[in-house]
């Protein structure tokens, strides 16, 4: 159940943000946040323009377009439902409680 001895750490491919592209005699490399979180943009200039979004956790935090709002609003809806009426059935018992 032990790992093999390796010499040399691998480069993990899905660390480097140019993936195949290469751009020669890069100069400047330029990143920005942006609104979405985890999210950045980084533009590297050289002979050539590379841009791309970098994520460092494949965008685990981003919503999908088939994200289901109602469910999750109506899940809202039924447990503030639920909320209530469980407070009121707390202070009814409490008070239940009291009278004996």
């Amino acid at each position: 159940m032990l790992l093999q001895y390796m010499p040399l750490v691998p480069i993990d491919p899905k660390s480097i943000i140019s993936y195949s592209h290469e751009v020669a005699r890069v100069h400047t490399i330029v990143s920005a946040p942006i609104q979405l979180e985890s999210n950045a943009l980084v533009l590297a200039l050289g002979l050539d323009l590379f841009f791309t979004r970098v994520t460092p956790s494949n965008t685990f935090d981003s919503l999908t377009d088939e994200f289901s709002y109602g469910t999750v609003a109506m899940a809202i809806a039924a447990l503030s439902v639920a909320t209530l009426v469980m407070s009121q059935l707390a202070r009814r018992k409490a008070l239940m409680e009291r009278w004996k």
